[in-house]
């Protein structure tokens, strides 16, 4: 073999070798990778952080991206380290750069924390890999108009998908825009439909709505007991708009036999937790069944100073009168002017009546 041959041999098995070899340090750089993130995982996973930490931002400066997402979490949280957020959103960065859809994510939340516009580029980047969460988060901007222009349809594109990957949240969510005709044509059985997917997993709101559509027979035949069972599924959960629906079911008898008692009970529940209507129906209980004045003045209080017209009627007629309280005409006219000036006809002609007794 010539020399001209030799070297031109040579020149041939450099070009072949070369990219071999850079191939096969890449390939031994990414099971480095991954054996140094997978201990790694262990340590954070066993809450040693602090060890974790330091393999996580090893594998992280040599370019792992899921150690790159790891360490940002690291820094976000505080856990092995002191928490830095401005570490944490830069590491995120650079793994959300690679394609982590975690990362993606919560380099998102931390731009939408913030009210920056990149919150929706990096919500937009995870949910179109399939991201759950992103996908509930690029719902709620588009049906509210945040960061975006508000669209119904998109709103409902994005809450579809997370919804066919089994998220309850956006199960209830598409319920609810079947059920509005907002995003999609109304339709009740479609409605039904994703609030049971939803209920089934313990979403409460949409075990109300189901106990809702149920008691007034939207698009099914009407139902009481079943009604009743909903509302009975998210009272049990603590749900106040559950309890109260519950309670207006035992004070009328529908769906299961009348108990005043239970009724109480449940109103009771739920205007602990500040629900007007239900602290409105308390003072009625307690003035009308249960003969107890001064119970029924403390719940009409209660929701008047919040400023619902019934519940100021019904203070002003009680200082009126004396019941439950010390009769007080001009706290009485107070009360009636906060449920006139909501246009109750029955505070205005109170009102009225008060200005005659003034003007004998």
């Amino acid at each position: 073999m010539t020399s001209m041959s030799v070297l031109r041999y040579l020149k041939m098995t450099i070009f072949v070798i070369l990219p071999l070899l850079f191939c096969l340090a890449y390939l031994l750089s990414i099971n480095t990778f991954e054996k140094t993130d997978a201990l790694a995982l262990q340590y954070f996973e066993m809450h040693e952080y602090a060890k974790a930490f330091d393999l996580f931002q090893k594998s992280a400066q040599e370019g792992s991206a899921n150690a790159q997402y790891f360490l940002g979490k690291l820094y976000q949280e505080g856990l092995g380290t002191k928490q830095n957020i401005t570490k944490a959103y830069s590491w995120y960065k650079k793994a959300a750069i690679q394609g982590h859809s975690l990362a993606q994510l919560k380099l998102g939340l931390l731009n939408l924390e913030a009210q920056d516009s990149q919150a929706f580029v990096w919500l937009e980047k995870a949910a179109n890999q399939g991201n759950q969460e992103a996908q509930i988060h690029l719902g709620i901007l588009y049906a509210n108009g945040i960061g975006v222009q508000q669209d119904d349809g998109e709103a409902f594109f994005w809450f579809r998908k997370a919804a066919l990957q089994g998220d309850a949240t956006s199960q209830y969510y598409i319920g609810s825009m079947y059920l509005e005709g907002k995003g999609a044509i109304q339709n009740y059985a479609k409605a039904l439909d994703w609030f049971q997917k939803a209920a089934q997993q313990g979403n409460v709101d949409a075990q109300v709505n189901l106990g809702i559509m149920y008691a007034n027979g939207f698009g099914i035949p009407k139902d009481d007991f079943k009604a009743f069972q909903w509302f009975e599924k998210a009272a049990l959960q603590k749900d106040k708009s559950g309890q109260y629906h519950l309670a207006v079911l035992y004070q009328n008898g529908i769906g299961t036999e009348k108990n005043l008692s239970k009724a109480l009970e449940w109103f009771e529940k739920a205007a602990n937790q500040g629900n007007i209507d239900a602290q409105v129906n308390l003072g009625i209980l307690y003035a009308k069944e249960f003969n107890d004045e001064s119970k029924a003045f403390y719940w009409f209080e209660k929701a008047a100073l919040r400023g619902d017209a019934q519940a100021c009627l019904n203070v002003g007629t009680m200082y009126a009168k004396g019941e439950g309280v010390d009769q007080d005409f001009s706290k009485a006219a107070f009360w009636f002017q906060k449920a006139a000036d909501q246009g109750n006809e029955s505070a205005q002609y109170n009102l009225s009546l008060l200005s005659q007794m003034k003007n004998q």
